[in-house]
């Protein structure tokens, strides 16, 4: 009975979600018509520019991969039932971390990288600590702390690269170079091996929440906490561990990113790969496989709307209209509420006079 209604679960889901993508680009597309004075010109550049040339095809992954690491830690937090916006500061505080291995340390190549990246997936669990602990011990609401933490964690890194990481030789506000050794290698174009990384990731996630008894603990407690609380399940290990080991996948997202598309530290502000990473979770519908396909779509569209931007009169900003109906038609539960109801009943055998009494 539990497969079936699984199966149930992840058809509608999966339809809702292909039926939402489907939704939001005939709404763009009828935006860029509106718009637009020469709107075959954009639609043409935003739906095949990605498509036209490998370097373009390759910024397709090259975007994908941070916001699917952002999207995996925010899909771990909300399966524990905390909505924690930390992803952010974590995923920039993670480039911090492996930075500072990057640019400090000489190690052989390949095992350069893999400490650097370790750095960078402590450095985002600690920024996780904070308002686990906060919740866990005086349920302080870990939303509040974590948006206030990534300003906090944003104001660190900046202190560290102006004063433990910053190449003297140049003006800008930039790190050391990064040695050959610590930089992740490019599989064509501009996609690099990171992509790689966090598509495994992505299956460590899905096997850690659906095979482990923490990944188990962590979905009774964020259905139902009361529940989780009377089975004897440790409620506050799963509140702290979930929020840590999400700012550490977002923390390695960080190390990845920098490594792979930089040749040094050069962020100055939030980069926004933690909250996209919220939009990649929700379209995703918090499944970790799902995470590597809405990704993809929106490095696709990205790419897609940075060709547009740069070859017709339509602006970069329709992509914030794609995620917006996207996340308002996703939330919905009344959408194929009916649908899943019917399906549900079918399979479990109930009789239309069961079902509706």
């Amino acid at each position: 009975m539990g497969d079936k209604l699984r199966k149930v679960n992840l058809l509608v889901d999966l339809t809702k979600v292909l039926l939402t993508i489907f939704i939001s680009l005939v709404c763009v597309t009828l935006l860029i018509l509106l718009v637009s004075k020469d709107p075959m010109k954009a639609i043409s550049a935003f739906y095949l520019g990605p498509f036209t040339t490998l370097r373009r095809f390759s910024q397709i992954f090259q975007l994908a991969t941070p916001i699917m690491f952002t999207g995996l830690a925010v899909t771990i937090m909300l399966k524990a039932g905390l909505f924690n916006m930390g992803s952010e500061g974590a995923f920039f505080f993670g480039g911090i971390g492996a930075t500072c291995i990057a640019v400090n340390m000489s190690m052989a190549p390949g095992i350069h990288t893999i400490a650097a990246l370790l750095a960078a997936a402590v450095f985002g669990g600690l920024v996780g600590i904070i308002p686990a602990f906060l919740r866990a011990k005086y349920d302080i609401n870990e939303l509040v702390v974590s948006i206030m933490m990534n300003y906090v964690m944003i104001s660190i890194s900046m202190f560290i690269l102006n004063y433990y990481l910053r190449d003297m030789s140049v003006s800008a506000r930039i790190s050391k170079p990064f040695p050959e050794s610590a930089v992740i290698p490019r599989i064509f174009g501009t996609a690099h091996f990171g992509f790689v990384i966090a598509v495994v990731v992505a299956i460590f996630v899905y096997v850690f929440l659906y095979r482990s008894k923490l990944g188990y603990e962590i979905r009774i407690s964020g259905s139902n906490g009361l529940f989780a609380s009377y089975s004897g399940i440790k409620t506050l290990k799963v509140i702290v561990l979930s929020q840590v080991i999400g700012c550490a996948i977002a923390g390695l997202g960080g190390g990845v990113e920098v490594l792979g598309s930089y040749k040094a530290f050069s962020w100055e502000g939030a980069t926004g790969y933690g909250f996209d990473g919220m939009v990649v979770a929700i379209i995703a519908r918090q499944n970790p496989l799902f995470a590597i396909l809405a990704a993809l779509f929106m490095g696709y569209l990205r790419a897609g709307a940075d060709i547009m931007n740069r070859t017709s009169d339509v602006a970069l900003e329709v992509i914030s209209v794609v995620q917006a109906i996207m996340i308002v038609l996703v939330a919905a539960e009344a959408f194929l509420s009916k649908w899943r109801h019917k399906l549900t009943v079918k399979k479990a055998g109930i009789t239309k006079e069961a079902s509706a009494s």
